[in-house]
């Protein structure tokens, strides 16, 4: 699987809106993941319109969380930002491709939904940590 620019920008600003205490400005998220402010607006705008997240107009203003960072999950921000990502496959009257599209690009598609659905923001803010056994 590959993520696009657009989509590691979405989990990138995502993150430093759940880390922060106060609502984040694009210049400010631009500049603490070191990308472009227009392009960042772009993305920013994705996933306002998912729902994902709000702003206010002002002084202090900015981009906020929608919802708690423990009901955001990473399928959440990728379906947002990635069109090509979770794309249904084109009806091709083709016996191959039927059977991969039914035998494998629907399995591999409910599999990556599921695993994206489970991992919450909250879990990649704290770093999703879990017991580590060194030998």
């Amino acid at each position: 699987m590959r993520i696009s620019t657009k989509g590691r920008y979405a989990l990138g600003a995502m993150l430093s809106l759940a880390k922060s205490v106060k609502p984040l400005s694009a210049i400010e998220i631009a500049d603490s993941l070191k990308i472009s402010k227009i392009y960042l607006e772009q993305v920013l705008a994705s996933l306002k319109k998912a729902h994902l997240l709000k702003s206010n107009k002002g002084a202090s203003g900015g981009y906020f969380l929608a919802r708690t960072a423990s009901e955001i999950t990473t399928y959440d921000i990728l379906l947002a930002s990635e069109t090509a990502l979770f794309e249904t496959t084109e009806k091709d009257n083709n016996d191959l491709s039927d059977i991969l599209k039914n035998k494998v690009y629907s399995k591999i598609d409910r599999n990556l939904q599921e695993l994206l659905s489970g991992i919450t923001l909250e879990e990649l803010v704290s770093g999703g940590e879990e017991a580590m056994f060194y030998i």
